[in-house]
């Protein structure tokens, strides 16, 4: 049986609907037997979502400095997210 391919568009959606996916994924996942050890880690995803809405609220009333850390923070969420979707896709 082949298995399903995750669909990796998360990456598209707008800052505040990729902090909603990413806490939204960890209660998805906290418990789930069929998910016994996700790499990266539950605390991993919550971690990077925390900092993500932490500099983008920032930003929002900011500079270029703060949209800068804003964009990097999306980068590190957009690739920790990746890592679990590959995570999923082999479990």
């Amino acid at each position: 049986m082949a298995k399903a391919k995750v669909k990796r568009d998360f990456t598209l959606l707008r800052v505040s609907d990729k902090i909603e996916f990413g806490r939204d994924r960890v209660v998805d996942m906290t418990g789930n037997a069929n998910f016994t050890t996700p790499n990266p880690t539950l605390a991993t995803i919550t971690t990077v979502t925390d900092d993500l809405e932490t500099k983008h609220l920032a930003a929002l009333g900011g500079g270029p400095a703060q949209t800068a850390a804003r964009d990097a923070a999306e980068l590190i969420w957009n690739d920790t997210m990746d890592k679990e979707a590959a995570y999923v896709e082999i479990t």
